[in-house]
């Protein structure tokens, strides 16, 4: 049975509770305390809880009977006091269930929301070609409408990151998406692709903002075309109106590990005179690497961050 108390009581699972009917001073009953308390979210479930499960000794059986036969997961925090166990006794759970950073889930429900997940992301692909991905909010959004399970932003966060880190589904500028995944472009945006990708072919020279504008193909059609390749992979801001080719970043990023072999650190002179650019170029290259967190500025020297 339930008891619901007019004032908290700090109590323990195991605590003997005797019930005194208080006008006449008569024993009612009395009780052993299976769960001091429980959340809003494991209340829902407790119509089809086996009671009974709470007496068990072993984690395993507690976790089954206040998740019931609906519930997918449930968060970690507070267990180890309902259940009166130590933390450690809830690191393993068996088949039966899955630990992702604070939550719990059923194995076979987290596998259903996998699938979920995979499948909304092919739809998404099949019906928006050139789009770079799925933001995540947007993808959080169509599960919630298509599963039975209902998920905290929290605990969709984690499915995720464990599905990013299995390679299952990747991040790409934010957004999630297939892995192989990559947007087809119509006619005139493969025009305007084309058209900044020609500007590839000189080498470890800066792309202005300006000749994009020559161009000729409007500000925001050419605005879309760099997001596009940045999101690609296959260019680089380096600045606000500077870009380069992802391929001469990755050259100069050679470079530099070459460079820093010989030596603890490198300045500015020497790495522009191994790229064999301007200073200014060199210094923007050296910045958006500080800005990745690839190598750490210390006065006029940069070291490789130690990861």
């Amino acid at each position: 049975g339930r008891l619901y108390l007019k004032e908290p009581l700090l109590a323990m699972r195991g605590d003997r509770i005797i019930l005194i009917d208080t006008s006449t001073g008569t024993v009612v009953g009395g009780a052993e305390l299976l769960m001091p308390y429980f959340t809003r979210e494991l209340g829902r479930g407790f119509a089809t809880t086996d009671f009974s499960l709470l007496d068990s000794p072993k984690p395993v059986d507690k976790l089954t009977a206040i998740m019931g036969s609906t519930k997918a997961w449930v968060a970690r925090r507070g267990l180890a006091y309902m259940f009166n166990v130590d933390q450690s006794l809830l690191a393993d759970l068996g088949r039966d269930f899955t630990i992702l950073g604070d939550y719990i889930f059923r194995s076979k429900a987290l596998e259903i929301i996998n699938s979920r997940i995979v499948d909304i992301l092919r739809v998404f692909h099949s019906k928006n070609k050139s789009a770079s991905g799925m933001a995540e909010a947007d993808l959080a959004a169509a599960l919630s409408m298509e599963s039975d399970f209902s998920l905290s932003s929290a605990a969709f966060k984690a499915i995720i990151e464990r599905l990013s880190g299995c390679g299952s589904v990747k991040k790409v500028e934010g957004l999630l998406v297939l892995p192989g995944h990559m947007p087809k472009l119509s006619g005139r945006e493969a025009e305007i692709v084309s058209s900044i990708e020609r500007l590839f072919v000189r080498g470890m020279v800066v792309i202005r903002s300006e000749e994009l504008r020559l161009l000729g193909f409007g500000s925001e059609d050419t605005r879309q075309a760099v997001d596009y390749l940045i999101k690609n992979g296959r260019l680089v801001r380096l600045t606000k109106d500077h870009y380069l080719s992802a391929d001469e970043v990755g050259k100069a990023f050679e470079i530099l590990r070459a460079t820093l072999k010989e030596g603890d650190s490198v300045r500015v002179s020497e790495f522009r005179d191994r790229l064999g650019c301007g200073r200014k170029l060199a210094i923007e290259i050296l910045e958006y690497f500080d800005r990745e967190g690839i190598t750490i500025r210390c006065g006029d020297d940069r070291f490789l961050r130690e990861i």
